[in-house]
């Protein structure tokens, strides 16, 4: 992951304040932690919450 910010799409990227999401390629989600640029995780699996239960 690079340091720098992806050229993307705005509507492909979900920030709430400390943490972001960024959809790549419509095939994974990377979320990252804005101040710390080698905390991230990515996935090509999104799971809704409601069927975790």
């Amino acid at each position: 992951m690079s340091v720098n910010e992806p050229d993307a799409d705005p509507d492909d990227v979900a920030d709430d304040g400390e943490y972001a999401a960024l959809h790549v390629e419509d095939v994974a989600m990377v979320i990252y932690d804005r101040g710390n640029h080698r905390a991230w995780v990515q996935s090509d699996l999104a799971v809704a919450l409601d069927g975790m239960v």
